[in-house]
């Protein structure tokens, strides 16, 4: 379950692997995992390096966020 106090930011692919998880970088520089939600499993398979997404983050957490998807299936 994502937090209620969860921090959103947009990042960059860095690293697709084809599985469910993905290397991203914010524009800071701190790169880190995005898992995807249940509902974002469709939307992550398509990934590629350089795609911009955006993350939802833990306040304790930022070494792994989750893959957030719009209504309307886009990112």
């Amino acid at each position: 379950m994502l937090p209620r106090d969860a921090i959103d930011a947009p990042a960059v692919i860095v690293a697709a692997g084809g599985g469910l998880a993905v290397r991203a970088r914010l524009a800071n520089g701190h790169q880190f995992v995005v898992c995807a939600t249940r509902s974002a499993r469709r939307a992550v398979a398509g990934l590629a390096v350089g795609d911009r997404i955006r993350a939802r983050f833990s306040p304790c957490d930022f070494s792994k966020g989750w893959y957030i998807v719009d209504s309307e299936g886009k990112q």
